[in-house]
Parts: C-alpha cells; sequence; structure tokens
C-alpha cells in the first residue's frame, strides 16, 4: 500500500480545502499591503431613518481597481464628495450635482470630478453624486 492510499480521501480533501484557504489569504494580504489597504468596492454606505442611503459624513477610504492605482474618496461632514473629511459645508447658492458613480468621480481625485471642474457662477457644484 503506497502512503498516498494511506490517507482517507476525507483527509486529503480537507488539507486541500485548507490550502486554499491558507493561499486566498497570503494573495489577499500581499494585495492589500500593495494598494495600501485599498478595498475593491465603496465600503462608505449607511442607511438613514428614513430608509433612504447616503455617505457616511466625515469618512474616507482608498478603493483600488484592477491595473488602476488606488484612489481615496473622502466625505465631508455635509455628506458630500470633498478633498478630505473636514471640508467644510458648502454655502448657500450652490449648485448640487447628482448622479452617479461618474458625477461622482470613481477613479479620480475629487478635484478631478466632474461638479469640481464644471462652473456655475464662477464656482464648482456640490457633488452629491
Amino acid at each position: 500500500m503506497t502512503e498516498e492510499e494511506s490517507i482517507p480521501l476525507r483527509s486529503r480533501m480537507a488539507m486541500l480545502g485548507l490550502s486554499c484557504l491558507v493561499t486566498l489569504a497570503c494573495a489577499e494580504g500581499l494585495v492589500r499591503f500593495v494598494d495600501e489597504g485599498a478595498m475593491p468596492m465603496i465600503h462608505l454606505f449607511e442607511s438613514t431613518e428614513d430608509g433612504s442611503v447616503r455617505l457616511r459624513p466625515g469618512e474616507q477610504m482608498k478603493i483600488t481597481r484592477a491595473g488602476e492605482q488606488p484612489w481615496t474618496l473622502a466625505v465631508s461632514q455635509a455628506g458630500f464628495r470633498a478633498e478630505t473629511p473636514e471640508a467644510p459645508a458648502p454655502g448657500p447658492g450652490r449648485w448640487l450635482a447628482v448622479g452617479d458613480s461618474q458625477v461622482m468621480g470613481s477613479g479620480v481625485a475629487a478635484s478631478e470630478a466632474f461638479p469640481a471642474l464644471a462652473r456655475v457662477n464662477g464656482q464648482p457644484m456640490i457633488n452629491a453624486g
């Protein structure tokens, strides 16, 4: 009887599963280290009391996408896309840009997103994408 035959199939399957889990954990850890902890999806959404969904005010996270450099998504205290979480609330009389990830500026700095580049009466729009 060979050594391979002496190890039960259930034990071999368990070792294979454990090996896959360890490999996955090591690969994920290495990618997170290289991308400085960036996540592949935006995890800054929260439910409100009225049942709607919004970005969590005053937070930020690094986000990565295959083949691109990680980018930072910061949400101001007012709940809008901003350069930093400490960004002041927008003043009155400003235009509000709403939309999807393209308006929000997925993958680019807050200063490069459409609402920051567009001007209304000389002021950038408020990014509520």
